[in-house]
């Protein structure tokens, strides 16, 4: 394995085999339908570079909303170029679990990053114990019948952090009280696959699909086994990605009837 990558390199290589475009446009339709209001405090957890929630930014701001980003992740370069894409937000270098909260968010979002925690169930319980009333809980992640996560999951086994789909957070979100299922899409598109067949190519990828830091690096064993099954993909396959939008709960006051 090469050993000198940077995970910056190979998400530009994986981009490239992703056609058809993306879930943003149906992303932007379910927070405009259900936010609360217009002014957003919004929290981005594992914001990367910041260039995607930028783009879900400035599309918000055209629609007439205000938005006020906090964000956090664990990788210094990251950081570092997102407080440079947003200089007036507070972008945080550390664990999502490990740091205190002040205040309360209208938005706690996940693009392609909830993978990457062991215990997903305590992320959650500590956004929505942060969450405003009428707040947004945002998960973008694959579906279980999307391809890249079926090949995944047959590189690197099942019981991975990157063996959690739409679906599994669906589900964990139907066991929290005050909050409800509001927005439940599924963008599908198409993945190049013979973009992957090349070894240089296959190891940025699976890098970005293993849901592990590049630090870590890949073993030979799923390598070998990557090898053998990339070529038994069609050049074309379908990738589904869930959009998936749970909304806290606003509390009403009790109206007494007057006697």
């Amino acid at each position: 394995m090469n050993n000198n990558l940077t995970y910056e390199e190979c998400l530009e290589e994986f981009k490239k085999s992703l056609e058809s475009g993306s879930e943003f446009d149906i992303l932007i339709e379910g927070i405009v339908k259900n936010i609360s209001t217009n002014r957003i405090r919004w929290f981005d957890i594992g914001i990367g570079d910041g260039h995607y929630l930028k783009k879900i930014v400035s599309t918000l701001e055209k629609k007439g909303f205000v938005v006020e980003v906090t964000g956090i992740d664990n990788d210094e370069k990251s950081v570092k170029e997102a407080r440079s894409v947003f200089p007036n937000g507070r972008i945080i270098h550390g664990d999502f679990l490990e740091i205190d909260l002040e205040g309360k968010f209208d938005v706690f979002s996940f693009n392609q990053s909830i993978y990457y925690f062991h215990n997903k169930n305590s992320v959650i319980e500590k956004c929505l114990k942060n969450l405003a009333e009428g707040g947004l809980l945002i998960s973008v992640c694959w579906s279980e019948n999307d391809k890249i996560f079926q090949f995944h999951k047959s590189v690197f086994g099942q019981w991975t952090l990157g063996a959690f789909t739409s679906e599994n957070f669906k589900e964990l979100i139907s066991k929290k009280n005050k909050i409800n299922l509001v927005w439940d899409k599924l963008f599908k598109g198409k993945v190049n696959f013979k973009l992957w067949k090349e070894q240089n190519n296959l190891e940025k990828n699976l890098y970005v699909i293993s849901r592990i830091p590049v630090s870590e690096g890949i073993s030979e064993g799923n390598l070998e086994v990557a090898q053998k099954l990339v070529n038994e993909q069609k050049d074309n396959e379908t990738r589904i990605n869930g959009v998936i939008i749970a909304k806290n709960l606003m509390k009403f006051p009790i109206l007494l009837e007057k006697k």
